[in-house]
């Protein structure tokens, strides 16, 4: 939210400090957001870090699996049947006056999905593009993979109690 008072320009790239963009993902993003959409959502791939622990690189495939499966599956096909979206917290584009009237909730604990809720209960769309590729770091332990993993189901469920009744 800081960020957004200072940030210039018709669009807005939020990235984790571990990512990695392609080259010309703003030139594709933009496309999205010129043809209408308030986001869209890239496509998050896992790289292997040279230097990074046996247990990190044991994990890395079992996550990029995963990814796969989420980023350049599920997003797309969720917004090709149903029409709708998700910003999923890195590698997202916005359109700026978009993201300026909604913020981000503080108290949210996935203020990514929180915030695709949002959009999506006052008409916006979100759209997501499997091209628009930026790479990043798989967590290290399984500690810190299931820390953030029950984060991310906190965050749904508190998301679903605040917005699923309106959304469906």
């Amino acid at each position: 939210n800081a960020a957004l008072e200072i940030a210039t320009g018709g669009i807005i790239g939020l990235f984790d400090a571990d990512h990695h963009p392609d080259r010309g993902v703003f030139d594709k993003a933009w496309c999205w957001i010129a043809d209408g959409y308030d986001a869209v959502q890239g496509r998050c791939v896992v790289r292997s870090d040279p230097g990074s622990s046996k247990r990190a690189a044991l994990l890395a495939p079992v996550i990029a699996a995963e990814f796969e499966t989420m980023y350049a599956v599920g997003h797309p096909g969720r917004r090709r049947v149903h029409g709708i979206g998700f910003f999923a917290g890195s590698n997202g584009y916005w359109n700026a006056d978009a993201l300026r009237a909604i913020r981000f909730d503080p108290s949210a604990l996935t203020e990514d999905i929180d915030a695709s809720a949002r959009v999506l209960l006052g008409g916006g769309r979100i759209a997501a593009d499997p091209g628009i590729v930026s790479s990043e770091s798989a967590p290290a332990t399984l500690a810190s993979l299931s820390g953030q993993r029950l984060r991310w189901a906190q965050g749904w469920f508190q998301v679903s109690k605040r917005y699923l009744s309106r959304l469906v």
